[in-house]
């Protein structure tokens, strides 16, 4: 990682999304399998307890043949949250949570998985995100890993009856207040196991990349999530929990292919 404890990845071998629909991120040269998701925390990949993986090697997991994880959020059965959720569901020995506001999606997901658990939930409402992560938890007998990949950006809220107050209310909800109501709900499980939460964030937290105005408001609520996990890996009480910022490169997601982001030429 990253000194104070990020992880950043721009690009590269190991951060493509690939055809099969899936992310490979990894720790290193030679870590990565291509089709999964790895996320490491250290630079010797020891498993000594503070990484994430899902590669299928030997002595690269944490908690290989047994992870509980759970990947809250909007995203979770598609996108980068989809792509994570199939990548720990096609190893053997993970049990996984994911959280959604639209069913349909969920149903696909179940029918592919049928040993997900798998809850509508509308992450606007902070009590919905509480209840879900309790529910989880008793579920999954336990938690290894939460990712929180929830995220709601401008366009999502823009249209003639809105105005800028109320879609920053909109993503303040979603992107902050569930995100930190479900890390509170999970605190205690985590500390037991020594576990991890996995924050995917932006490219555009860095200080020297300018926001594109139509994602304002989606940036700056990345920016101060990346605040508070900043406090709250400081945090004392938190000693046990390893907290990790991840940037993903350049991966095919709504927000890109519809030239939100990157224009035209994506």
């Amino acid at each position: 990682g990253e000194s104070g404890g990020d992880i950043n990845i721009t690009g590269g071998t190991g951060s493509n999304f690939n055809p099969s629909g899936l992310v490979s991120i990894s720790g290193g040269s030679g870590n990565g399998v291509t089709g999964g998701v790895t996320i490491f925390g250290g630079s010797d990949n020891d498993g000594l307890g503070y990484s994430v993986c899902v590669t299928g090697g030997i002595g690269n997991g944490a908690n290989a043949g047994g992870a509980l994880t759970i990947v809250g959020g909007v995203p979770g059965v598609t996108g980068i949250g989809g792509a994570i959720t199939e990548a720990f569901l096609s190893h053997d020995g993970y049990s996984v949570a994911i959280c959604a506001r639209t069913k349909e999606k969920l149903d696909e997901m179940k029918s592919a998985y049928p040993e997900i658990v798998a809850e509508q939930v509308d992450l606007g409402d902070r009590h919905q995100a509480k209840q879900f992560m309790s529910e989880a938890i008793h579920d999954l007998g336990g938690l290894d890993a939460l990712i929180l990949n929830a995220a709601a950006i401008d366009t999502d809220f823009r249209n003639s009856d809105t105005d800028e107050n109320e879609i920053y209310e909109n993503i303040f909800q979603i992107n902050e207040v569930a995100n930190v109501a479900l890390m509170r709900q999970a605190r205690e499980e985590l500390k037991k196991s020594h576990g991890a939460v996995i924050f995917l964030t932006t490219r555009f937290i860095k200080e020297d990349m300018e926001t594109p105005p139509s994602i304002k408001h989606y940036v700056a609520s990345k920016r101060r999530m990346h605040q508070y996990l900043e406090k709250f890996r400081q945090d004392e009480q938190n000693k046990d929990i390893f907290v990790f910022s991840v940037i993903p490169g350049s991966v095919e997601t709504r927000m890109t292919r519809s030239g939100m982001l990157f224009g035209d030429e994506t």
